[in-house]
């Protein structure tokens, strides 16, 4: 259990963190590059929804096919999460999503 419990959120976690990132060296370097995702007002809540879904099936069953699926599930949801949150931050407030993305590193190693 503890293992795929590692599995699941070293996935999620670094997912976020590295669309994350990548939004935030965007804007701080001045690209004129902007993609918002569609209807991403509505997007944080049923994601965070379906990634904890995930962890549930995961725990819940020993297939290594489902488990596969859900990682994989966890990798694109975690993609467009931190995408998603890490845009919609302005660009006077990056540095502090940028602490906020370095501490989520961290817990995805720790993971």
């Amino acid at each position: 259990m503890l293992h795929k419990i590692a599995a699941y959120l070293g996935t999620l976690i670094g997912g976020i963190t590295f669309t994350g990132s990548i939004a935030a060296f965007i804007k701080l370097a001045g690209i004129k590059f902007t993609y918002h995702l569609p209807f991403k007002e509505y997007l944080n809540k049923p994601l965070t929804a379906a990634n904890i879904a995930g962890l549930a099936a995961i725990m819940a069953s020993d297939s290594t096919t489902l488990g596969s699926l859900v990682l994989l599930n966890a990798t694109i949801t975690s993609f467009a999460l931190g995408w998603n949150i890490t845009n919609s931050i302005g660009a006077a407030d990056m540095p502090v999503a940028i602490t906020v993305l370095n501490s989520y590193s961290g817990w995805a190693l720790c993971a």
